[in-house]
């Protein structure tokens, strides 16, 4: 059996092709389809056993591929509903907001200081009653703090309802909504904001971002202070970070849901730059940001010289245009007909040539 360069040239190209769209199940699907296009060729000659045969090492092939795709889709459906499901429960929380605005004239405090001024509660715990958790609301303890024996028994019982619901299983009873505090801000140290203090606009002003292993527990009155976002973290890369838009990673990615002060949710698609964090989360700095794409407010990211579209068209069109010149290409006369036929076909075709010359 003898293969031109052509030939391998092009069983490189349809391999690479395959790897890069497909990947090992790609490459392997692909294989697949090859053994059975060439069962069908085989099967005039020796027979339904050939097709059989062939059909069947065809299929081992293919069926790991379909349950590779049966379980990434799975998955990838599954990490779309958590992202949904998040989004919904970031905006019953900036809903709980508004509502404790409605009926008290301002927004909550960031936390709830004792005689001292030291933190007792966080704003977490102020707006149970206006996120249907009247029950954990009226058995906590605000005589007590906030890690006390009882109220840090109703932390562990409440800590799902502001966990995002794409977080693994295994990371700490965290919350993964916070606030950033600050001067400037909605969450000012000592006083409470009113919607008329907000002269930049509620819709262009963040209320709570998702900020996925906090480490602060739901009910603790900590949050994230703006100062230290911006000096520690000139990037804001582990800022705004969620775990439910990571695909087949364990670490969270820069970028997550944000509730802004009118209570409409929105997704961050990536780090913010450090003058747009700013200018969002400030309550009356003069900047006047679209927020109606905020992908335009992140970090500028390197564009690739293709879009995705097209080098995936020009993949797809590559890898059929080598399958159609291999599955074409003639069979090895040692394929298709008995070996004993096969020598005698070479011995007369070159006693043919002897006699010939």
């Amino acid at each position: 059996m003898q293969f031109t360069l052509r030939t391998l040239l092009v069983v490189f190209i349809f391999v690479a092709s395959a790897l890069g769209l497909g990947g090992v199940w790609g490459l392997a699907a692909m294989v697949g389809l090859v053994f059975l296009v060439v069962s069908r060729r085989l099967a005039s000659a020796y027979g339904c056993l050939a097709a059989v045969v062939f059909a069947a090492v065809s299929l081992s092939l293919l069926l790991p591929a379909f349950f590779v795709w049966c379980v990434r889709t799975r998955c990838t459906l599954r990490m779309c509903a958590q992202q949904a499901m998040c989004t919904h429960q970031l905006k019953e929380i900036a809903l709980g907001l508004r509502s404790y605005h409605d009926k008290y004239g301002v927004f909550p405090p960031p936390y709830v200081a004792d005689a001292q001024g030291k933190p007792m509660h966080s704003w977490r715990v102020l707006i149970l009653p206006f996120v249907g958790m009247d029950s954990v609301y009226n058995v906590y303890r605000f005589d007590e703090p906030w890690d006390s024996k009882n109220n840090k028994k109703l932390a562990d019982m409440m800590s799902l309802y502001y966990a995002c619901p794409g977080k693994y299983d295994d990371t700490p009873p965290w919350t993964d909504y916070v606030a950033l505090i600050g001067p400037g801000t909605m969450w000012e140290e000592g006083r409470a904001c009113k919607l008329e203090d907000i002269t930049d606009g509620p819709k262009r002003t963040l209320m709570i971002v998702e900020m996925a292993d906090s480490g602060i527990p739901w009910n603790a009155p900590f949050d994230v202070p703006l100062k230290e976002v911006l000096a520690i973290d000139p990037e804001l890369a582990k800022t705004i970070r969620s775990y439910h838009l990571s695909k087949y990673a364990d670490e969270p990615q820069p970028m997550g849901n944000v509730a802004f002060a009118d209570g409409h949710v929105d997704c961050v698609p990536g780090p913010l730059t450090p003058e747009n964090f700013k200018a969002l989360v400030t309550i009356a700095g003069g900047e006047n940001v679209d927020t109606r794409n905020l992908e335009a407010l992140t970090v500028p990211r390197l564009k690739p010289f293709m879009s995705l579209f097209w080098t995936r068209l020009i993949g797809w069109a590559i890898l059929l245009v080598s399958f159609v010149y291999l599955v074409s290409r003639p069979l090895p006369e040692r394929w298709i007909r008995p070996r004993g036929q096969a020598e005698a076909a070479e011995v007369s075709n070159t006693a043919s040539d002897n006699k010939a010359m």
